[in-house]
């Protein structure tokens, strides 16, 4: 959890119909589908600009670019998830690598990243004007050619397979998927149940008519291992 600033907290919180839901696993809470929208011209330009590898002329050039990629739906989630809310991200500062790696530090901003689905168009998958695309930007053209690039993108294609799987295997014809995080799916539907589990913490301990069905031996233990941490 965090507090209003970002800042990272814990402890012990008194439960109350007011302030808590309950959900269960197939609830999907705190997962986000997302369906990406940019292109890679745009996303070159705002790494590039994230970077500072853009001179004062090809800033003013893909001003643009920068601006489609970085309020792009994958970039808007990430700053409301680092930032806190929505309401901050009016100036839409630059989402840079760097921020989002130190993000990646507090719990609950991995947990929250973890947690996203998107939509997007699979690097597996070949198509040459996606990738042509790029030459203005690498500074390529037929008159003056970047013999690197055009190499990278001979490399591109031959490493590519999805076209060869298309419509089989429930593999889309269009190139584009779904892509999660595996562990933060799957850690949605674990449960660890023990002796050490809270979930006789769901209810008010105020009176023992409202204890859960916990077994007595159980709950004095808990009750006991608590009262030593105090």
């Amino acid at each position: 959890m965090a507090d209003a600033s970002g800042q990272r907290i814990s402890g012990w919180l008194g439960e109350s119909a007011l302030f808590f839901d309950h959900y269960s696993p197939w609830d999907w809470a705190g997962f986000a589908c997302l369906r990406e929208t940019t292109c890679h011209s745009e996303q070159l330009a705002c790494h590039f600009q994230a970077l500072e590898l853009l001179s004062k002329a090809q800033q003013a050039d893909y001003d643009l670019l920068v601006h489609k990629a970085n309020n792009g739906p994958i970039k808007t989630r990430l700053r409301q998830i680092i930032q806190g809310s929505a309401d901050s991200i009016a100036v839409s500062p630059l989402l840079t690598p760097k921020r989002i790696r130190a993000a990646l530090d507090y719990p609950h901003h991995a947990q929250a990243i973890s947690q996203l689905i998107v939509h997007y168009e699979s690097e597996w998958f070949w198509n040459p004007a996606k990738w042509n695309e790029l030459d203005h930007l690498l500074q390529h053209s037929d008159s003056e050619p970047n013999n690197r690039w055009m190499e990278e993108k001979k490399r591109i294609q031959k490493l590519s397979w999805w076209t060869e799987l298309a419509g089989k295997h429930g593999i889309n014809p269009s190139g584009k998927a779904w892509y999660f995080h595996p562990i933060g799916l799957l850690a949605n539907f674990v449960a660890i149940e023990d002796e050490n589990d809270l979930k006789w913490l769901t209810v008010e301990l105020s009176t023992p008519s409202n204890w859960p069905n916990v077994p007595s031996d159980r709950f004095n233990r808990r009750i006991n291992h608590l009262n030593k941490l105090r």
